[in-house]
């Protein structure tokens, strides 16, 4: 019998019954992670639903990776065309360059995970906004 590895983690399922519990989510301190978000909204049909949900969780289980690895290559590139400008490719040059070039991707990859997390919090906050306008939440509170 096939199954989960007895040591995989299951994503957190996360529910919500109405528009206004998703403020939840702008909040700075909410602990993130591996999720599943559940929109449960009476009187939306299932297809909207569905979206929104897409939406949500692609922002919400963002983890950087795309922006960090994208920066990575550019710290990358950034280093060989330096390196062909300032440094020239004698022997005696390979050292510096070799530690320049593994100091510029880790300094890319950690500046394009930071800039890739922070992005998409931005966009879980306008996406949750987005959501609660859609479905009539005023700011003041009711439905």
């Amino acid at each position: 019998m096939v199954g989960p590895a007895s040591n995989s983690v299951q994503p957190r399922i996360l529910a919500f019954s109405h528009p206004r519990e998703l403020d939840v989510l702008r909040q700075p301190g909410f602990v993130r992670g591996r999720a599943v978000l559940l929109l449960r909204f009476p009187g939306v049909d299932p297809e909207t639903l569905q979206r929104w949900q897409r939406a949500l969780n692609a922002r919400f289980n963002a983890c950087g990776c795309a922006t960090g690895a994208a920066l990575s290559i550019a710290g990358l590139l950034t280093c060989v065309i330096a390196q062909a400008w300032l440094g020239g490719w004698g022997v005696s040059h390979w050292g510096g360059f070799a530690l320049r070039t593994v100091v510029g991707v880790l300094l890319g990859a950690a500046l394009g995970k930071a800039i890739g997390i922070q992005a998409a919090r931005w966009d879980l906050r306008r996406v949750t906004h987005s959501i609660q306008k859609s479905a009539g939440v005023t700011e003041t509170g009711g439905l």
